[in-house]
């Protein structure tokens, strides 16, 4: 992960525990649009961390891994037709 996307990562999260200290802080009950817009706030940074993880997790794979995968998937899709036995 490189220096940019490790500190992406910390500003969501730093911005998502201030979202939840600001609903906190604010004092209004949970029926009040402002809670809403801030828990609506939180809810989109918890998505972009997600994303964000996703993304990196098939940045760092090796080339090699994820063909294995795609091969290993391919074989076993292709070794489970209808009507095949695989008993010996």
């Amino acid at each position: 992960m490189s220096a940019t996307n490790w500190q992406l990562r910390e500003n969501l999260e730093y911005v998502g525990e201030m979202l939840e200290q600001l609903k906190i802080v604010s004092g209004v009950p949970q029926n009040d649009i402002l809670y809403y817009f801030l828990d609506m706030a939180k809810v989109e940074v918890d998505s972009r961390l997600v994303r964000l993880s996703r993304h990196l997790t098939v940045a760092n794979e090796s080339p090699g891994v994820s063909q294995l995968v795609r091969l290993s998937r391919h074989f076993t899709v292709a070794n489970e037709s209808p009507g095949v036995s695989q008993e010996h």
